[in-house]
């Protein structure tokens, strides 16, 4: 107490505080004379300008250089960069350390980034069971069927720039990135460089690597421009106006190809559109100060299939540079320099303003409902990417691109820009397939968007084979918020489905049917939908051999009214090659107004009426059906994965005949024709046709090779006839253990081709010890292969 009351009056002395007051200036002054000092070294310190040519995906090998150059203690004032030099440039400008940079780039699937592909989970439900199950798509232009461009659009890589861009929307303009860059763009209307220097760095980025051949132009609304590179490839000149003193330049261009290894037509275009660039490198590259070439010999532009090796490359090739990184740190009197470096998970930002361009057919007001971003509200990196992803996902755009900019009105608020390129409203679509149950086909889709109304679309398909099939889908959003759709469908199929003993055939069953249907769909969620509706079906059956009905009769028909509830959820990576996610059915039908009809061959009408009673006493009153299927993939190593899944399907009536003729579910084989269809190993398609049946699956998948997936297990399948719902006391678990249930078990090795998944498989089950095998090429129309 006493140390503190004489401390305390020893501060408020006036001596005291004369003596703070001296020693706080002198602080200031040395404070002062030591930043004047080090302004004086950076003023003094010539100014280093870095240039990084392009090269396709050569130009990761930067990455390695970069590290050893910052290890060095060398850091560049300026950047400048064209093609992939401008986006390693433009990246590292904005903060991403080279760490960071090498981290990012394992992690991209380039060959999904590089394509017109988006995967499954991005695109509309409604849209999913259409998506990527055709060959080749030909657009209607001025009512003209034209060939496809084969051009990438690149909607993934302007997703995967905007996505590493995000930290940049807060700069006006380049200069005001912590290391001020520039990269370069060839403008197609005039043929000259178009420097960018401000705006979106996601753009510009696109921009500069618009490979002629391999990428569409980008539009900047007066102008189409294209990769940098056909006119300055590596941008020595530019840095040099910013203010460099001192050039380091890097450089993975391999120059003019030999005749003889150019090897195709968009080979030759592009090196004769490099000529001038080439010829004006040389003249670059010796005006350099500091000058890498990495020798990446045996790599092309496009291997970025080589990610791994390239990366290693750099960071060897960084290694041999490093006692050079240093006498050039020594020479130039570089002092190392604490730097600030970006955070790869950005901060939420709030959207205050949502603006859309490019749009003719599609009604903004669906756009921004897939957007589903409210204004006012915060919303993070992911959100805004999943809502782009959301709006493309509704299939009716080449590419959806945006730019976030900072607001005039509100400092705390940005501007989400978002621009569509429509597609054509009509495309027709092909593709063929081949399996060892159906035979061959051909199956065309016409597709019509916006045409029968603006916010819909239709669909005639049609599979040209001996089992022909047709399906004519309309659907029209609706709603305050578009988040619903009226969808009407009509199927035709016509199915020669063989009848099997022990495996063995026997017979065929011939079936025609005719659905029509009405439904009202949710369409807001990317994984789930939620259906509702009615149809109404018309089917009409014949065995080719008389094993099952009696000879007298012709054929039969069973036309019936079904109320139909269910919800759908898919979360799967990939339609025909997944290797994650969940997909899950259920649906409950309520089937009425049942009428069904005996047609009897020549010379037996005087049965008729004793067959008409006949049918009468099998045709059921009203009944109910569920119906609930669930796979879901498990990943125990990257290229291993376990599929469990369970099925069931049941018959819900309080008809006393257990000899009612009901609808019946198709258990077997590989295939799922119609959504009820239930898969099953060591059966054929249809094998067998049952009211009642639980199935559990437990598979393993490897996937062998890139492109090579095998998937073996096995499954229990338990079935039971019809038992009343209100005398279930009929129900027997023992007779079903002994007389109605197997496990199926077998392999399926399937391989991604140009063509379309070729799949094999063999199977058997407990019961019959007969080994069954299924071959089947290509996309047809079934529900799912």
């Amino acid at each position: 107490m006493i140390y503190n009351a004489v401390y305390i009056n020893f501060i408020k002395s006036k001596k005291l505080k004369k003596m703070m007051r001296v020693l706080l200036t002198i602080l200031i002054l040395i404070s002062q004379f030591t930043l004047f000092a080090q302004n004086k070294d950076d003023d003094n310190r010539p100014k280093i300008g870095l240039v990084l040519s392009g090269g396709g995906a050569k130009g990761f090998a930067y990455v390695g250089v970069l590290k050893a150059m910052e290890e060095a203690g060398i850091r560049p004032d300026y950047i400048t960069g064209t093609s992939i030099g401008s986006i390693i440039g433009g990246l590292y400008a904005i903060g991403y350390t080279p760490d960071q940079l090498d981290t990012l780039i394992r992690a991209v699937d380039w060959g999904v980034v590089l394509s017109n592909n988006v995967p499954l989970p991005y695109i509309s439900f409604e849209e999913k069971e259409y998506y990527n199950r055709y060959l080749i798509t030909l657009p209607f232009v001025d009512k003209k069927l034209t060939l496809p461009s084969g051009i990438i659009e690149g909607q993934m890589l302007s997703d995967l720039l905007n996505l590493l861009t995000w930290p940049a929307m807060k700069y006006d303009s380049f200069d005001d990135f912590p290391i001020p860059f520039r990269c370069i763009a060839t403008d197609v209307s005039t043929g000259q460089t178009i420097i960018f220097k401000s705006g979106s760095l996601a753009s510009a980025l696109r921009a500069s690597m618009s490979i002629p051949s391999a990428f569409t132009a980008v539009d900047l609304d007066s102008t189409l421009v294209v990769d940098g590179g056909i006119l300055d490839n590596f941008p020595v000149r530019e840095v040099r106006k910013m203010g460099a003193d001192f050039v380091i330049g890097f450089n993975v261009s391999s120059g003019l190809s030999n005749a003889k290894d150019i090897g195709s037509l968009a080979g030759i275009l592009t090196q004769i559109s490099m000529f001038e660039s080439l010829k004006r490198m040389n003249e670059d590259v010796d005006s350099s100060d500091f000058y890498i070439k990495l020798d990446l010999e045996g790599y092309e532009t496009a291997d970025f299939g080589s990610t791994e090796q390239i990366l290693a490359i750099g960071d060897k090739i960084g290694k041999e540079n490093e006692q050079r990184f240093k006498d050039l740190a020594k020479a130039l009197d570089i002092k190392p320099k604490k730097q600030e470096y970006i955070k790869l998970k950005p901060d939420s930002i709030m959207i205050g303003e949502i603006t859309v361009a490019g749009n003719v057919l599609v009604p903004e007001k669906l756009i921004l409902s897939k957007l589903a971003i409210t204004t006012g509200k915060l919303v993070s990196q992911e959100d805004v990417e999943s809502a782009i992803l959301r709006v493309y996902g509704l299939y009716s755009f080449k590419k959806v691109v945006y730019n976030i900019k900072p607001s005039t009105l509100n400092d705390e608020e940005f501007i989400l820009q978002i621009r569509v390129v429509e597609k054509q409203p009509a495309n027709l679509k092909a593709s063929v397939h081949y399996d060892n149950i159906f035979s061959a086909g051909v199956v065309l889709n016409f597709t019509l968007r916006n045409i029968l109304g603006r916010g819909s679309r239709a669909l005639f398909v049609g599979d040209i084979s001996e089992n022909p099939r047709f399906r004519f889908d309309y659907l029209k959003y609706f709603g305050a918020r578009e988040r619903l759709a009226l969808e009407f469908t009509y199927n035709f199929l016509k199915l020669d489905i063989p009848q099997y003993e022990e495996g063995k055939k026997i017979d065929v069953l011939a079936s025609t049917t005719n659905r029509f249907g009405l439904l009202i769909r949710s369409t807001h969620s990317l994984k789930h939908s939620f259906i509702g509706g009615i149809n109404y079906t018309m089917n009409r059956q014949k065995y080719n051999f008389s094993t099952v009905l009696p000879e007298q009769i012709k054929n039969v028909d069973f036309n019936n009214f079904k109320l139909v509830a269910g919800v759908i959820k898919n979360s799967l990576n990939d339609r025909n090659y997944p290797t994650k996610g969940r997909q899950t059915l259920f649906y409950i039908n309520y089937v009425f107004e049942n009428n069904y009809n005996a047609h009897l061959n020549d010379g037996y009408e005087s049965i008729q009426p004793a067959i008409d009673s006949l049918v009468t006493d099998l045709t059921p009153d009203g009944y109910g059906r569920m119906y609930f299927s669930h796979r879901a993939y498990y990943h125990f190593f990257e290229k291993f994965q376990m599929i469990g899944g369970i099925s069931f399907g049941t018959t819900i009536s309080t008809e006393k005949n257990t000899s009612t003729i009901f609808e019946e579910y198709n258990i077997g084989g590989n295939q799922m024709v119609t959504i009820f269809d239930t898969q099953m190993l060591g059966l054929h398609y249809a094998e067998l046709i049952e009211p009642n049946f639980v199935k559990i699956s437990v598979l393993l998948q490897n996937v062998l090779f890139k492109n090579i997936y095998l998937r073996y297990g096995a499954q229990l399948l338990s079935y039971y006839p019809y038992i009343p719902i209100d005398n279930l006391s009929l129900f027997d678990f023992n007779d079903m253990i002994d007389n109605y249930s197997m496990v199926g078990y077998g392999f399926q090795i399937r391989y991604k081709s140009v063509i379309g998944p070729i799949s094999f498989g063999m199977s058997g089950n407990s019961r019959d010890k007969y080994i069954r095998y299924y071959f089947q090429l290509g996309f047809s129309m079934n529900f799912n292969d």
